[in-house]
């Protein structure tokens, strides 16, 4: 964890600093809900922004351009989601249960098959 630390400070920084700009806070929404998120996700080293769109919108199917919204034109024949997808299926598979996570739904995209709980 020692050496996660400089990272973890840069996150946090990250996300209270856009706080500050916006003026206001609602802790769970801006900062209780991604922090701890971000810091799993870089520990698992996976694409923060990936597993964060599956994790804002659970039991949603997510197509390709939602969850590649910068590669809208070419995403229909990109398949680099589907790479990311592999790679998150693979570490989530570690965990007890974690092969089941996130589903294929053919012709359509990807759901992140579970309820979200922050506590």
């Amino acid at each position: 964890m020692k050496a996660l630390e400089p990272k973890i400070r840069a996150w946090a920084v990250e996300l209270i600093d856009a706080i500050a700009a916006r003026g206001s806070c609602e802790y769970i929404g801006d900062f209780s809900k991604h922090f701890p998120t971000g810091i799993f996700i870089d520990m698992m080293g996976l694409p923060r922004d990936l597993l964060g769109r599956f994790v804002d919108e659970p039991n949603t199917v997510l197509s390709r351009e939602a969850l590649l919204p910068e590669r809208r034109a070419t995403v229909a024949f990109d398949r680099s989601i589907d790479l990311q997808v592999s790679r998150l299926r693979q570490k989530l598979a570690a965990i007890p249960g974690g092969e089941e996570l996130v589903l294929t739904v053919r012709n359509e995209g990807y759901v992140l098959a579970s309820p979200v709980r922050y506590e």
